[in-house]
């Protein structure tokens, strides 16, 4: 009898125990399936509601990132973040770096942007014709960068241009970068040069640098080119301005580009009014046309050019260019 009783009491605690287990698992499918449904529609539809530059500091874990996204309502809750990587299979990574979401863009946008480290560049901008030491300068007072620049920089080593760059980059990796590319250049034109006064990439980068800063415009960097080579083949002196400029200054100080004749007769190795040939080095840092201006000169008979405030105009002897000269500055005394 007890045992029919206690046979009859467990078979009917084990019956309700199954029915509680199946509705429990069932509620428990329905839960999961529910959070997983809603998970996919977060993630799916549009959420942050403002562009938001937002900085992940290296060294942090990957739920104080989530929590900040959080916080600044770039994503929803963490536990929908993690629960939406498992769903796609896909552990949640994260690069450090400073990050530009979009507007109303899908968490499901935001978490491949943090994915695949599509981290914010900045653009950092070198005109041609710098100094080494304007463009060390302007690297170093950059809030944006980090290091020092702790060694000396030849001039002309460094190619101006536009590099983009993501926020607290290395100095130093920024000026290497110039550098090698300033090598390349130097290396891939010196294959095909057809300046007879070009022998080396160094002297390439120091004529490129002379029509640099002589030039008004781009179209004028060949035919310039053209006649500081016929000068030199003809024995003259390049009789260069801005060599004299850079005579003076050695580059690290601005000064008017009026020159006495004072200033012709400094002695240096960069001053081209006393000095024959090339300079001892670059004045600037010049740019891809200067340097391929010095590789390929015009073909042209012209020995000289005068300025007339906007561009240059070219004579082939010197009683044409003094009667350019003339017109120039009667023309600029009629004019005031």
């Amino acid at each position: 009898m007890i045992k029919k009783i206690l046979g009859f009491n467990l078979q009917s605690a084990l019956t309700k125990w199954r029915s509680f287990f199946v509705l429990g698992s069932f509620a428990l499918l329905c839960v999961v399936i529910g959070w997983l449904t809603y998970a996919y529609y977060v993630y799916s539809n549009p959420y942050n509601p403002t562009q938001k530059e937002i900085t992940i500091i290296k060294g942090s874990s990957t739920l104080d990132a989530l929590f900040l996204l959080y916080k600044e309502k770039i994503l929803p809750h963490p536990y929908l973040t993690i629960t939406f990587a498992i769903f796609m299979r896909s552990p949640f990574k994260f690069v450090a770096g400073e990050y530009l979401f979009p507007t109303n863009a899908p968490p499901k946008q935001i978490f491949k942007i943090l994915r695949m480290g599509q981290v914010l560049e900045h653009k950092f901008v070198f005109p041609e014709g710098l100094t080494t030491h304007e463009i060390v300068t302007s690297i170093n007072n950059d809030p944006r960068l980090s290091g020092a620049l702790n060694i000396k920089i030849p001039e002309g080593s460094l190619f101006p241009s536009t590099y983009k760059l993501q926020r607290n980059s290395d100095r130093m990796q920024l000026i290497k970068v110039m550098q090698d590319n300033m090598n390349k250049l130097a290396k891939e034109l010196m294959k095909t040069n057809q300046n007879p006064f070009i022998k080396t990439e160094e002297q390439l980068i120091t004529f490129a640098s002379i029509l640099e800063k002589e030039a008004a415009i781009p179209e004028e960097l060949p035919r310039i080119a053209g006649v500081f080579v016929n000068r030199l083949k003809n024995h003259m002196r390049l009789q260069s301005c801005p060599t004299v400029i850079y005579a003076k200054t050695l580059g690290k100080t601005k000064t008017s580009n009026i020159l006495t004749y004072e200033d012709l007769k400094i002695e240096s190795e960069y001053n081209t009014y006393k000095k024959n040939g090339l300079p001892i080095g670059p004045i600037c840092c010049p740019g891809l046309n200067a340097l391929k201006a010095a590789a390929y000169p015009m073909n042209t008979t012209e020995l000289f050019f005068v300025f007339d405030g906007k561009q240059h105009h070219f004579s082939v002897t010197y009683k044409e260019h003094l009667n350019r000269k003339n017109l120039i500055k009667k023309r600029s005394k009629d004019s005031r």
